[in-house]
């Protein structure tokens, strides 16, 4: 215990959702490699937190939900024991947030840490497009030239776990699995339910195995979907985090619109359609060679509240025969890539 508690440390702190942290991954890679030696400190939502405790990316989390960054913010008398000592040993902070009277950063170095960089990814000065680049623009240690990273890395407990979900749902491990999201942190970023519920049904005439999956805020377009449909349909849904991230990783194929789960299931590198309209995926788009973005015609909104007064959507793909097209391509090229793979157990995402 004396040697953890002498070791000097880094610190990335990330108060946005699901998916802005996985975009910021490469990251929060990149300081691991510049700090090596370091344990790495990550202040954020407690699910994805774990997530990325149980695939080694960090080594301490301070959940949001727990009031690390509510003690900061209200100052140095307000912080615990254990975030005082890892702050006492930092070399680094960073923390992709707002910070205009630079309190926050006055009170961490304070504390003890080296150096600290607090700044938001959506300040007008940031100079990069992507969302990644923004965070690793702030990071300061230069962009990252790969545009495939390595996958996240799950434990063997979280795969068998569902593994075990699925065999209880009835899959045999010889089937293929699409997985289908048909939420996203709003609807209006969602395809209509009709378009989900054709593309199910082609891609089970292709012999696939359609599985839908779902999170907390997706209880409308789920029950929408439920109703539509002509078959029942294999659902799972407000499962945590690390249980969906166990079902993605036995994925063939993942099918999803601009969401947490859609960057989780490129992170973990199944081949992953993205379905994007209203949002711009030049700037949140999840990247690699395994991920390809579908959309409709440009769209013409020029702001959220526009978006919100749009019934049609004519920007989300509404062509199902191509998106299934490219389910099919897509399935192909990771046959091509893994032969010889198994789809479960020797996951692709591991090789």
């Amino acid at each position: 215990m004396a040697n953890e508690d002498a070791q000097r440390t880094v610190l990335v702190i990330h108060p946005g959702a699901l998916g802005d942290v996985l975009l910021a991954l490469p990251a929060i890679r990149r300081v691991r490699a510049a700090f090596p030696g370091r344990a790495c400190g990550l202040m954020a939502g407690e699910p994805v937190g774990r997530l990325l405790s149980a695939c080694r990316e960090v080594d301490r989390l301070f959940p949001l939900e727990q009031g690390s960054l509510a003690g900061l913010l209200a100052g140095a008398e307000a912080i615990d024991w254990h975030l005082r000592s890892w702050l006492d040993r930092a070399d680094l902070v960073i923390g992709w947030m707002k910070d205009p009277e630079g309190s926050l950063a006055k009170t961490i170095g304070a504390l003890g840490a080296n150096r600290t960089v607090i700044r938001s990814p959506f300040d007008s000065d940031c100079t990069s497009l992507h969302q990644t680049d923004r965070y690793l623009e702030i990071v300061g240690l230069g962009l990252c030239g790969e545009r495939s990273a390595r996958p996240l890395q799950l434990s063997e407990a979280i795969l068998h776990e569902a593994w075990a979900s699925l065999a209880e749902a009835g899959i045999r491990r010889e089937q293929l699995l699409v997985g289908i999201h048909p939420g996203s942190g709003s609807p209006h970023k969602c395809c209509t339910p009709g378009v989900l519920v054709k593309l199910i049904e082609q891609l089970r005439a292709k012999g696939t195995v359609p599985i839908v999956l779902a999170g907390p805020a997706d209880t409308d377009q789920l029950r929408a979907i439920l109703q539509s449909s002509p078959h029942p349909l294999t659902v799972f849904d407000r499962l945590s985090l690390n249980a969906m991230a166990g079902l993605l990783a036995h994925m063939g194929l993942y099918v999803g619109h601009d969401s947490g789960l859609t960057h989780m299931a490129a992170c973990l590198g199944v081949e992953t359609i993205a379905l994007f309209g209203p949002t711009d995926p030049s700037r949140w788009a999840p990247r690699g060679s395994h991920v390809e973005v579908l959309s409709g015609a440009p769209c013409t909104c020029g702001n959220w509240p526009q978006v919100q007064a749009c019934s049609e959507k004519p920007c989300l793909p509404r062509q199902v025969e191509q998106v299934v097209e490219r389910c099919l391509k897509k399935m192909q090229d990771r046959k091509k890539r893994l032969p010889g793979i198994r789809r479960h157990g020797t996951l692709p995402c591991h090789v």
